[in-house]
């Protein structure tokens, strides 16, 4: 052993440690002595390590000898650490010598980690190269996650080519997916690309449909949007309509209801009548009545509904004697 080689290894204790500091050809020196089945305690390569540092410099030098096909004990391959730890161009230096159909243990590929992660040019990389849909039924889509995740890019680019159809084991679809975590622009790219989406597909385990998700979270918008579009004669796992679930939020304590839970049995009265808001009315608690009223009233005014508007002012004191309250107008009028 020479007097270099005693230095070198005294001050240099293995590859690992000499990846995030040190240059290229000496890592490449210890790399040749290093074997080929080396792993650190995460259970990582060098390869791996040297990515996970944004080494980029390293991949040319590492993948080599170190296998970019190679996981990690939770399934994880060179290329998914990339885009885990957001090292785009490691990562793009990586897809011509990886897997892209490898999965981790969760049954994640390199294209859900990218949706996950927010890499959007490693996305529209791969995209060519590889099918978006899931291969094994019940398995989420990368649609749904970006779905979940409320990223508009992300699915537009999914779009083209993704199932909007495909549930998951919960029986969820990418759009009522959207609905539920209130990703507006997401459900209305979907609704708008004009293809098959399920709009009236339900959960397994509360059997709600996207529109019922969207009354869940008062999301008035969605609603808004949804309502035209769905079946409402249909019930969840309790029992209830859209409409019910709606009616059923406004019946909250005063302390805890929202006000956009009235914007939403504002949006479904549209599509039902006068006289099923009277009902609602009934059924609130006066407090919420009081703070309900003047709110929906300054809005149907804003919608140009004057009919509706003279006669919730005409039926505002729920008097049984008076006669039911007219028709609302459908879905469609003119709304400033």
């Amino acid at each position: 052993m020479t007097a270099f080689d005693t230095e070198f290894d005294s001050e240099m204790a293995d590859l690992f440690g000499l990846l995030q500091r040190h240059d290229a050809d000496i890592v490449e020196i210890v790399a040749e002595r290093t074997p080929p089945s080396a792993r650190n305690e995460y259970g990582l390569t060098p390869l791996m390590a040297a990515v996970a540092h944004g080494r980029r410099d390293l991949i040319p030098i590492l993948s080599p000898r170190f296998s970019a096909l190679a996981s990690s004990s939770g399934g994880e391959t060179a290329l998914m650490l990339a885009l885990a730890t957001k090292k785009p161009l490691c990562a793009l230096d990586l897809i011509p010598i990886s897997n892209l159909e490898a999965r981790n243990l969760k049954g994640d590929t390199a294209l859900m980690y990218a949706v996950k992660h927010g890499q959007m040019q490693v996305l529209e990389t791969l995209l060519p190269l590889v099918n978006p849909n899931p291969q094994e039924e019940g398995a989420d889509s990368p649609l749904m996650l970006a779905a979940e995740r409320g990223n508009a890019v992300a699915t537009q680019l999914l779009l083209p080519t993704a199932d909007l159809s495909w549930e998951n084991g919960d029986g969820e679809t990418a759009l009522s997916i959207a609905a539920r975590e209130g990703s507006n622009e997401v459900y209305k790219m979907i609704v708008g690309s004009g293809r098959p989406c399920r709009i009236d597909a339900r959960s397994h385990a509360t059997g709600r449909t996207a529109l019922m998700q969207a009354i869940a979270k008062s999301n008035a918008e969605c609603v808004a949007f949804l309502a035209p579009l769905s079946d409402l004669r249909l019930r969840n796992r309790d029992g209830q309509t859209a409409w019910d679930m709606a009616l059923k939020m406004t019946q909250n304590d005063p302390d805890q209801f929202s006000m956009n839970a009235f914007q939403v049995v504002d949006e479904l009265a549209l599509l039902r009548s006068l006289d099923d808001v009277k009902i609602a009315l009934r059924a609130c608690p006066e407090e919420n009545r009081a703070i309900w009223m003047p709110k929906s009233v300054a809005r149907w005014e804003a919608w140009e509904l004057q009919t509706v508007v003279q006669a919730a002012k005409d039926y505002a004191d729920l008097d049984e004697a008076q006669e039911p309250l007219p028709e609302a107008p459908r879905r469609g009028a003119t709304r400033l």
